[in-house]
């Protein structure tokens, strides 16, 4: 790079730094009261070149200049403001934090040249209603050994698990924090400078625990370089940003998307957090985002031209959030506890749960979709949720204050691992009875990877800071947790058969179509007839086929008879049409799938007995004529 460079006047807009044929150039926002400019990073270890950027290169508040015959090839660069160096927070490329939890020793932004072929790529499109997500981290999901994959840790490694994600049964991957941020931080240290809204603003290192040389924020929640792919999540991270849309272009060709979940602080402004969707959009093909943090500028966001087919899935809603209008398709949802919540305080055998179960299980508003989960990052795993009481997160270094004490879980009788065949059958029941609650719930079904597999963080609550074996999924528990695994796969595929499990509209409770039946009705010892008082624990849910078609016909009646009570119940069947009988298809207390008829008397009021802490699944088949 020649010592003399020229420097032009131009256009404030792109902001970052843009490659043109004649040149590269760049755009900053500063408050004018500053010096800033920029430095350009020699390849063959030169000193560095700082070029003042003065009044004579400033827009409004931002600089920007052209540097005609500039290389891109290699090409590091920052900028300075006063007396601070600040890394470009429009960088698509980041080096210096390429090895995952290491401590990074200088910063820089990288011109990226990527000419990636989409090769005719198309966004899959799936509608909230036919959508079923699975949340993991891009790390932690195959670094484990067990993984077999060559690609561990990484992009590449999801890739290669894309036929594993294809047979479960999942629409959509919901990947945790992947955009660059600092993970490791000096103990009691400053370890970067943020440049937003024209303000140099300080990112301060948390303190680590006096036994800590340094904090590792594995789940990536924290402010960081949001136009960059984290490069340590690469299997080559100098490549980054290529492995990335390899692994959407992969997912798209199986008719699954991909959602990024993104955390804002509160200091970044709405336009830039703007311009970070629509970047990963167009330039990553991205189908969504999960936007978590404080001031999210959600009324911008949504009525944003370029965003309206985009699933942009928040925390809460504004009440004047625009409605569905006929022509176009739900992008809009939420994602919060309420139904975790409950869910797990039915699933434990909490009284005065029965009533807001079903409330929240039938929830599926015309214009917002919700998710509903029963575990998420933060928090007990599924296996967790039925093995431990109390949270043990000593490894964490914060002599276990830190993580939420009310899990709303239940050891079933020990605490942590056990040889107990009763104690293990009683968690690999609950842990069946937990998906059916979230599967035939009408909300979207959001699954934490390894919950399928029966995976656990040893009681850890609050894993935020361990890159290590709590985290790393060890897929030999797909093997040795067979049962729970199977069960997962036949909740998933049935749901996905059956138009009435999730529906595009809401249930009304109601016989709409005069047929005889309500859409949705609710049962107990006898039919039509729930108890939803405070001291139940029992309820019958029969799904009408009728008001929904499954390839050009009336699809199933179902019926689901759940009993989180410790002592068995009876149920009645309702009454199906003369041509149709009942059949069992599944049951949590049983080692392995069923398809069985129903054997009753003659009346058919006569109830079945279903076992304690248990939930059969009926559906209608035709009658044999013979």
């Amino acid at each position: 790079m020649q010592r003399k460079i020229q420097v032009q006047k131009c256009n404030p807009y792109p902001m970052g730094a843009t490659v043109r044929s004649d040149g590269i150039q760049f755009s900053i926002e500063c408050n004018p009261v500053h010096t800033c400019g920029l430095i350009l990073y020699p390849k063959n270890g030169e000193k560095e070149i700082r070029i003042e950027l003065n009044q004579e290169y400033r827009n409004g508040t931002i600089y920007s200049a052209f540097f005609p015959g500039l290389q891109p090839e290699g090409l590091h660069y920052n900028y300075y403001v006063d007396d601070k160096i600040l890394v470009d927070p429009y960088a698509r490329k980041i080096s210096g934090n390429e090895q995952f939890g290491a401590l990074p020793e200088e910063i820089r932004a990288e011109i990226l040249e990527d000419f990636f072929d989409w090769e005719e790529d198309n966004l899959p499109r799936i509608p909230f209603e036919e959508s079923l997500f699975y949340l993991l981290h891009p790390r932690g999901f195959t670094k484990h050994t067990s993984s077999n994959v060559a690609g561990k840790g990484t992009y590449e490694g999801i890739i290669e698990k894309a036929d594993y994600i294809k047979e479960l049964g999942i629409t959509g991957l919901i990947l945790m924090p992947s955009y660059e941020f600092l993970e490791t931080k000096k103990k009691d240290s400053t370890e970067h400078i943020f440049y937003h809204k024209g303000e140099a603003t300080l990112q301060k290192g948390e303190q680590a625990q006096k036994h800590q040389e340094k904090l590792v924020n594995y789940w990536g929640y924290q402010m960081g370089y949001y136009f960059s792919p984290k490069a340590s999540y690469a299997s080559n991270p100098s490549l980054a940003a290529s492995e990335f849309k390899n692994m959407v272009k992969r997912f798209h060709q199986e008719k699954i998307e991909l959602i990024m979940q993104f955390f804002f602080t509160p200091e970044i402004s709405p336009g830039y957090l703007l311009e970070v969707l629509r970047f990963w959009k167009l330039e990553y093909h991205v189908d969504g985002f999960v936007l978590l943090g404080e001031r999210i500028p959600q009324e911008l966001i949504i009525q944003d031209a370029l965003l309206k087919d985009t699933k942009l899935i928040f925390q809460t809603l504004p009440n004047s959030f625009p409605k569905r209008s006929s022509h176009n398709k739900r992008n809009l949802a939420v994602v919060r506890d309420d139904f975790m919540t409950v869910a797990r305080r039915l699933l434990k055998g909490d009284e005065d749960m029965v009533a807001s179960f079903l409330d929240l299980s039938r929830k599926n508003p015309a214009d917002v979709a919700v998710l509903n989960y029963i575990t998420s990052y933060n928090g007990f795993t599924l296996c967790d949720l039925v093995s431990y009481d109390q949270k043990h997160n000593d490894d964490n270094g914060e002599n276990n204050r830190d993580g939420n004490s009310y899990n709303y879980s239940w050891n079933c009788g020990v605490e942590g691992p056990t040889r107990k065949k009763t104690v293990r059958e009683l968690r690999i029941k609950q842990m069946k009875n937990a998906l059916v609650f979230v599967l035939f719930a009408q909300g979207v079904p959001m699954i934490l990877a390894g919950d399928e597999f029966a995976n656990s963080q040893k009681g850890n609550n609050n894993p935020y800071c361990q890159d290590n074996a709590i985290t790393w999924l060890d897929w030999g528990d797909v093997s040795r947790n067979q049962e729970i695994f199977e069960f997962t796969k036949r909740i998933i595929l049935l749901r996905k058969q059956h138009a009435i499990l999730h529906k595009q509209d809401e249930f009304r409770i109601m016989d709409t179509l005069s047929c005889g039946f309500p859409d949705i009705s609710y049962h107990g010892e006898e039919v039509w007839r729930p108890d939803t008082e405070n001291h139940s624990r029992n309820i019958g849910i029969m799904f009408c086929g009728k008001y929904a078609m499954q390839n050009r016909k009336e699809d199933n009646f179902f019926y689901v008879a759940i009993n989180m009570h410790w002592i068995p119940h009876q149920f009645a069947l309702p009454r199906l049409p003369d041509y149709l009988e009942w059949i069992e298809i599944e049951n949590t207390n049983e080692k392995s799938g069923l398809k069985r008829a129903v054997e009753l008397p003659v009346k058919w009021e006569d109830a079945i007995s279903v076992s304690p802490r248990s939930i059969q699944i009926f559906m209608s088949q035709i009658k044999n004529k013979e």
